[in-house]
């Protein structure tokens, strides 16, 4: 245990006793009501957290927890494995030191309303005294995926979209608590929505360009199930959830493949984000493999040691064993599949990038000068598009639609499709530009696909396929050294808005600067995404196109600047796809977005 001196007025060493009422409120609020504004806690162990405060006592933990469990959502399937699982985690998260903030509903509603004072409050406090290291936030429920957005269903979600967690939203707004070290752990179901819950973000403030490493362990990808097991076949009774239980293996310790040395550290050995990325995506699968259950759970670990930490092992645990040859063959192994983008892809992502490189090719071999769009899968009944005074359309193979319409200028362009999403019309916003080719394939989920093909040149489609279907289910294109290069090389724009996303989820915004320069400085017009987040306002460029974001995590980001509002107006009709697509749009929202210049 590090040793800490806590500092207060006139630098007198001391603790200050409240009355037990008072010890759930926010510590620094307390302090400033005492006259206490220099309240602190250094550790003789900077970063390293203090774990020798007791109750009642006005003091700052380096580390926080917030963990929520929510078994009880109205109109879906009682979850009891779900407080369980949230105490549990609640309990390591004791052991460790952390300052834990519980919201499980064993007795009252979780309301979004008391997580949104406990965040203002972790805000103010982070803000306000730079002295929260690390924070660290878990869920166990019922969730649900609509397009990029991931949403955290909470008691009275069915009747109130608002009483949910939008996720996308939240950690963008973590960033701006200025903590260096982010964790969300989330043992929920990611599966299309069948309650319009859009859910509020937990953190106030706007879109952050601060460097933030944001840990994201979800127990599945996009539009799979997370599973619990039961020891009896008692719908009632509290089991546990494959991933947290896993999960809780790992932070005890009792996984050994998951820890790591840590040389000059608190403790020898830890369990650091890599370790555990590696260690859920193998453990995760096997065990639901057990119980004939598929499970794959998908983690994106940006933290590193040195100083950053998940959980530390003391040295008396018996996992803490000398590291020998079997760890230096466990960090090859990590830093290969760093480079492996491939690693842990589920089936069906494995089937869409088959499709996408099948769509290209098509698109490839009926390529033709003056054609605007080709549309597979789908056709067109009506189309908006900007700068055309006429709109052709005729077949192409198949399942093929070719569009042409005159174009000297990037632009917008929304088709009125003639497939609908749950009895709705659908209306994907496209963009055309000059000297490439719209390709866009429409699936079971809608809009797959979308990719520019350059005329008369190697538009790498195997890169492009995969690209798209993997960003699509959620991973990070950045880690994919050759992706990287051919985006410098071609400066392709489908490419350009999944790296910009990518770069922005890892906390790279340094990174996404450097691609807006490539991108001007080789005078390509530059994808609204791409600006958007390099910049962290909403761009006025003429060089911005279109006037909108490509995806619905656009949307989500833009939410969180001034000009929010534009985005309250279109939410109403996002569609829950990865690219932007409109449900039953008025006429006069498609004629804006289209005609209304970047």
């Amino acid at each position: 245990m590090p040793r800490c001196t806590l500092t207060g007025l006139s630098h007198a060493i001391g603790i200050c006793r409240l009355p037990e009422q008072a010890t759930t409120a926010n510590p620094w609020r307390i302090a400033r009501a005492l006259n206490l504004p220099d309240l602190r806690v250094m550790s003789t162990c900077d970063p390293f957290v203090w774990r020798g405060l007791g109750r009642g006592v006005v003091a700052m933990a380096r580390c926080v927890a917030l963990v929520i469990g929510v078994g009880d959502v109205e109109g879906f399937r009682v979850l009891p494995d779900a407080r369980e699982d949230a105490r549990n985690f609640a309990k390591w998260a004791s052991s460790q030191g952390f300052r834990v903030i519980r919201k499980i509903d064993d007795h009252a509603e979780v309301t979004i309303h008391d997580l949104r004072n406990i965040a203002n409050d972790l805000h103010e406090e982070a803000t306000t005294t730079r002295q929260i290291y690390k924070l660290f936030f878990y869920f166990a429920g019922h969730g649900v995926c609509d397009g990029d957005s991931d949403v955290l269903l909470l008691t009275r979600a069915k009747s109130d979209g608002h009483e949910a967690i939008n996720l996308s939203r939240t950690m963008n707004c973590s960033r701006a608590c200025k903590i260096p070290h982010v964790g969300f752990f989330i043992d929920a179901c990611r599966i299309l929505p069948d309650v319009y819950a859009h859910g509020l973000p937990l953190f106030p403030g706007r879109m952050s360009q601060d460097k933030v490493y944001l840990d994201e362990f979800y127990a599945a990808y996009p539009g799979r199930p997370a599973h619990a097991l039961r020891p009896d076949e008692d719908p009632a009774s509290a089991g546990y959830g494959v991933y947290t239980d896993c999960l809780l293996d790992a932070l005890w310790g009792r996984a050994v493949e998951a820890i790591r040395p840590t040389p000059g550290g608190e403790h020898p050995r830890a369990v650091v984000a890599e370790s555990l990325e590696d260690y859920l995506g193998r453990e995760v699968q096997r065990r639901a493999g057990q119980h004939h259950i598929v499970q794959v759970p998908q983690t994106e670990a940006r933290s590193r040691w040195q100083p950053h930490v998940i959980s530390w092992i003391p040295g008396d645990s018996a996992s803490d064993e000398p590291a020998g040859e079997g760890d230096a063959e466990r960090s090859d192994d990590s830093d290969r599949r760093e480079n492996d983008a491939s690693h842990h892809e589920p089936p069906e992502m494995t089937s869409e990038i088959a499709a996408n490189r099948s769509a290209i090719a098509a698109a490839v071999d009926s390529m033709a000068h003056g054609m605007t769009i080709y549309l597979d899968g789908a056709q067109a009944e009506s189309a908006e598009v900007s700068r055309a005074g006429i709109v052709d359309q005729f077949r192409s193979g198949q399942s093929g639609w070719h569009i042409r319409a005159e174009h000297s200028k990037p632009g917008p362009v929304m088709l009125h499709l003639d497939k609908s999403w749950q009895k709705r019309s659908m209306w994907p916003a496209l963009m055309v530009l000059p000297g490439y080719f719209t390709q866009v394939r429409v699936g079971l989920r809608g809009v797959e696909q979308l990719s520019f093909l350059k005329l008369d040149s190697d538009n790498q489609a195997d890169v492009l396929a995969w690209a798209v279907a993997y960003a699509r289910w959620g991973g990070l294109i950045s880690k994919n050294p050759r992706a990287v290069d051919i985006l410098y090389k071609t400066c392709n724009p489908t490419l350009a808005v999944l790296m910009a996303h990518a770069f922005h989820r890892q906390g790279a915004i340094d990174e996404i600067g450097r691609l807006l320069g490539h991108l001007r400085e080789k005078r390509m017009p530059i994808p609204f995404d791409v600006a958007l987040l390099g910049e962290g306002r909403f761009p006025h460029e003429r060089d911005v196109f279109p006037n909108y974001p490509w995806t619905a995590r656009g949307w989500n980001v833009l939410a969180d600047t001034k000009y929010g509002g534009f985005e309250k107006a279109v939410r109403p009709y996002l569609a829950p796809e990865f690219w932007t697509t409109l449900l039953d749009p008025p006429r006069k929202l498609v004629e804006q977005m289209v005609h209304h210049d970047c």
